[in-house]
């Protein structure tokens, strides 16, 4: 597996912060194994570059505790719900350098009303937005502000919306189903150019709460996942459009469903920052993604075809 070159600007001895918010507050429980699986990876493949890596754990102020530990780091990531994770990276870009996307991407990415209408505009497939009249017989509901899978419902018709509004106050969005695949896509951005890693199969289950409704919920995923030459252009296609779109930088994730009917990939999330999926990504690799990410901090990404991927990892939770 290869580190950074001998050019790098960041060879060894440097403080990485990684501040995983499950493991660093003591907040979501729900959500600690995923972080911890998350922060494990990070954190050895620093290691073995010879940086040293600090984390909270189990703070009563997450932000108090970045601010504090930013200070004495040379550079730092943070992983949080996408909700809350803008607030959290404007906090460490105030210390020290964020080796993840910029806080103002984080937060154009944390309302999925507004990530889906850049994509449309743009060019780029995405579920369709539906206002609540234009309900079919299946539709799905997310958070406008949410992470991942989390809160996410599939309705079987329109008449299932009371249910949602009983959950809670949160403002929801509705979008076409695309009936298909679950996968995403692993990605290294710098200001320059992104570097397309792997394709992982997700696993999304549902779990049927009340008539047609259904919580989608994800438990895991395999990397890299198979599919077709054109369906992996395509993606690397989509992926680096996405990239440049929205400015990401360092190491994220892209949501897609692969339609059954076509074959065509519709872009679902946008996920600016490191994903459950890292940890697999990290173990079929040629290269460290801690090197990666710091090389995509120095605008210096390897060129695509130095790139290897070996072996199948697979996590599920």
């Amino acid at each position: 597996m290869r580190g950074l070159g001998e050019e790098a600007t960041f060879v060894g001895g440097m403080r990485v912060l990684i501040a995983e918010y499950a493991v660093g507050s003591c907040e979501r429980p729900e959500l600690r194994r995923e972080g911890e699986v998350m922060l494990a990876a990070l954190k050895r493949s620093f290691e073995r570059l010879g940086h040293e890596v600090i984390f909270p754990k189990a703070e009563k102020d997450f932000g108090r505790a970045i601010e504090r530990l930013s200070k004495e780091c040379d550079a730092g990531l943070v992983i949080a719900p996408d909700d809350i994770l803008g607030e959290f990276t404007e906090i460490l870009e105030e210390n020290t350098l964020n080796l993840g996307c910029p806080a103002e991407t984080v937060r154009t990415c944390a309302d999925k009303l507004k990530t889906t209408e850049i994509l449309l505009k743009n060019g780029i497939p995405a579920p369709r937005i539906l206002a609540e009249e234009a309900r079919g017989e299946c539709c799905v509901l997310k958070p406008r502000f949410g992470c991942g899978s989390e809160g996410v419902l599939l309705l079987r018709s329109s008449d299932s919306c009371d249910f949602v509004k009983c959950e809670g106050g949160e403002e929801y969005i509705s979008t076409e189903f695309v009936r298909g695949e679950d996968v995403s896509v692993s990605v290294v951005a710098s200001a320059r150019s992104s570097l397309f890693l792997t394709v992982n199969k997700q696993f999304v289950e549902r779990e049927y709460v009340r008539g047609g409704v259904a919580r989608l919920k994800y438990s895991g995923s395999i990397v890299p996942y198979e599919v077709s030459e054109a369906q992996e252009r395509e993606l690397r296609r989509l992926s680096a459009a996405i990239s440049r779109l929205f400015k990401c930088r360092g190491y994220f994730g892209v949501d897609f469903v692969l339609c059954e009917e076509d074959g065509k990939a519709y872009a679902v999330d946008v996920n600016p920052r490191a994903t459950t999926s890292i940890a697999c990504v990290a173990s079929v690799l040629n290269f460290e993604v801690a090197a990666l990410i710091l090389l995509a901090a120095n605008n210096e990404l390897p060129a695509e075809e130095e790139l290897q991927v070996s072996g199948r990892c697979s996590v599920r939770f």
